[in-house]
């Protein structure tokens, strides 16, 4: 019973799950300069439809991971797909429910990001960039969720961008990381219409990319030095994931690299909370 307990913890990507409901509770913060019970409502509300999302994303995608991720716990057989389906259900359900003492537009957007985890495990995360869109604004989505748990989205629209941008290069690095497994059900993502060596060059430009946005809110005196000290760090780490991508020579090369990018959005984080500390 506990082997089982802890596959399906697994599957929910508790670490993923914990960075959302940080996410959140930032964003009440950065809103209201306070945290109080709707913080945590709307925090629990979001990791529980984010934990929905990843086990749903992989349900659809048995066939890629058995070639891709064969450990993870629904390929090998560790939790059955009947199982999984129920969890989320259940997940996203209570999740939402979880709006209903919160501002009404929290349960409208809990509401459409459902749908639209549904829809991209479906069908957009096999378009070309389209689906790597729709990942990034729904990584952006727990900061703007939290300030409008507190009514006052406007101070947190500046990190749920910078989420969503960090969110979709690294969607498009986990595009080039599955490129074996996309190719088994004929996904039409980016890395499979450029080919490898085109795609480390489109990834280690989106890096790159990534790398000047980052101290300019310092620079512009919106936030501190403390946000200014991780955001160089930060842009260190941008850089050796560049390098890391451009050695890559084999899609599980990329491996690593999206590991240090999720190491980086926990930075991220830690410079607004900090700074706003």
């Amino acid at each position: 019973m506990s082997n089982a307990l802890g596959s399906i913890v697994h599957l929910s990507r508790p670490l993923n799950v914990a960075l959302t409901f940080a996410s959140v509770i930032l964003g009440y913060w950065l809103a209201v300069s306070s945290v109080d019970t709707m913080a945590f409502l709307a925090a629990l509300s979001a990791a529980l439809i984010s934990a929905a999302g990843y086990i749903h994303n992989d349900i659809v995608d048995l066939d890629v991971d058995r070639v891709s991720h064969p450990d993870r716990p629904l390929p090998s057989g560790r939790v059955t797909n009947g199982t999984a389906a129920l969890v989320t259900t259940l997940l996203a359900v209570v999740g939402i429910a979880s709006t209903t003492r919160l501002p009404p537009e929290c349960f409208e957007v809990a509401l459409l990001i459902v749908v639209t985890l549904v829809v991209y495990n479906h069908w957009l995360k096999h378009l070309p960039l389209v689906g790597n869109v729709s990942v990034g604004l729904v990584g952006g989505a727990p900061f703007v969720f939290g300030g409008l748990a507190a009514q006052h989205a406007e101070g947190a629209i500046l990190p749920g961008a910078m989420a969503s941008a960090f969110h979709f290069v690294r969607e498009v690095l986990k595009d080039v990381q599955d490129l074996d497994g996309d190719c088994t059900r004929g996904s039409r993502t980016l890395p499979l219409l450029l080919g490898l060596p085109a795609s480390r060059v489109v990834v280690a430009i989106l890096l790159v990319s990534l790398i000047g946005p980052i101290p300019a809110p310092a620079l512009l005196g919106w936030v501190g030095p403390i946000y200014l000290l991780l955001g160089l760090i930060l842009c260190t780490l941008l850089l050796l994931v560049c390098c890391l991508v451009l050695q890559a020579k084999q899609p599980s090369d990329f491996a690593i690299p999206s590991d240090l990018l999720k190491a980086g959005m926990v930075v991220g984080l830690l410079a607004f909370a900090l700074d706003a500390v």
